[in-house]
């Protein structure tokens, strides 16, 4: 009976998800998750998932931002990137950069302080990805115009992300083939 027991119990920890050491941490200023970022990643930790919320500040206080994320260690990840508290024109740098570099966006967070849509975002060198497409910054309009576009094109919606900003959503998505 013990090896039966045994048996069950080494086949249900065979089916499970290994991702016991996940690691979450959120509403971190910039710094704080810098240096946890850099910590994670000399433990052999990767970005998986990023945030970014905006905190209230105290009466006459500026808005905070609260930066976090799900650090999980990845055997096999392909080579990666991550930023975050970025302006739409530091993403749109950094994007430039990378993608000329064969990355690829693959999570995206926003949040809108201060009158500024700040993004954080991960990307992924993925070797033969598919045809993929992205755009940042965009109202609610152009979404919904660029997706219909995009659809016509073969490309389905992989992520999208919106924030409120005192004139309207504002959104960041990526489409791919499938």
């Amino acid at each position: 009976m013990k090896k039966l027991y045994l048996l069950v119990t080494l086949l249900v920890l065979a089916v499970l998800p290994v991702h016991a050491k996940d690691i979450r941490i959120e509403n971190l200023s910039s710094a704080a998750f810098q240096k946890k970022f850099d910590d994670f990643l000399q433990q052999g930790f990767r970005l998986v998932k990023v945030s970014c919320v905006t905190l209230p500040g105290a009466p006459g206080e500026e808005e905070k931002v609260g930066f976090g994320g799900l650090f999980r260690q990845v055997k096999n990840s392909p080579a990666w990137q991550a930023r975050h508290g970025l302006t739409a024109e530091g993403y749109q740098k950094v994007f430039d950069e990378l993608v000329a570099q064969g990355y690829m966006p693959t999570d995206i967070a926003t949040c809108y302080a201060n009158e500024q849509v700040l993004y954080s975002v991960i990307y992924d060198q993925i070797p033969d990805a598919k045809q993929w497409y992205a755009l940042h910054n965009i109202s609610a309009e152009q979404f919904e115009k660029a997706d219909k576009h995009l659809a016509a094109k073969g490309l389905k919606l992989k992520l999208k992300v919106t924030c409120e900003t005192g004139t309207g959503p504002v959104s960041a998505a990526v489409w791919q083939k499938e």
